[in-house]
């Protein structure tokens, strides 16, 4: 005797580990845009900081410039006020200052 195979056709799409793993999936997809859109946040704002943080070194390294500039004038101011006090008071008034 001879075995006829028979084609049997199942509906796969509506068996319940099918369903169940739809779902899953669902909502693994739906997790993953949430974590996402949370991760575009987190980035935004790091680039926020991180632009935040490059104004105020910049602003930094020009306060810095100013302060060693203002140093070099005060202690070339000191000197030019020592040099005047050091010349005999003979010298000042005959030039004119004293």
């Amino acid at each position: 005797m001879k075995w006829k195979v028979q084609a049997t056709k199942v509906n796969v799409e509506s068996a319940e580990w099918v369903v169940e793993l739809k779902k899953h999936v669902n909502e693994s997809s739906h997790r993953l845009q949430v974590h996402e859109q949370a991760i575009q946040a987190v980035v935004k704002g790091v680039h926020g900081v991180h632009m935040a943080v490059t104004e105020i070194r910049s602003a930094l390294l020009e306060t810095n410039d100013r302060v060693k500039r203002l140093q070099c004038q005060v202690e070339t101011g000191e000197k030019s006020s020592k040099a005047k006090l050091d010349t005999p008071t003979s010298s000042r008034v005959a030039s004119g200052s004293g």
